[in-house]
């Protein structure tokens, strides 16, 4: 199911997201980030973006969230899309399908 995210989510969220940063190099972030952290990025993305999440058995599988690209005016009309998935949620079409959500 897809959703919108609540600030509920931030704790799921914050799992996903420090799994990419102790896990990979995809994210420029070295120290785990809390949940209330996330939850203030994201209230302020949500400001003015879309930030949605698919859930699989009440559980947040991946989220997705667009954002802005630069802040210069020449870029007011762009945005940049991110989406990340739990660990285990790969290859299931979910990143596709968050993706489709968002841009559609």
């Amino acid at each position: 199911m897809i959703r919108s995210f609540i600030l509920e989510d931030a704790k799921e969220i914050a799992e996903i997201y420090n799994y990419y940063i102790l896990n990979s190099v995809v994210i420029f972030e070295e120290i785990p980030v809390s949940a209330e952290e996330i939850e203030a990025r994201l209230k302020s993305i949500t400001s003015k973006f879309p930030c949605i999440v698919y859930e699989v058995n009440e559980r947040i599988a991946g989220y997705s969230y667009a954002s802005e690209w630069k802040s210069r005016c020449a870029y007011k009309h762009s945005a940049e899309n991110t989406i990340y998935l739990k660990k285990g949620e790969e290859n299931k079409g979910i990143g596709s399908i968050l993706y489709q959500e968002l841009i559609f």
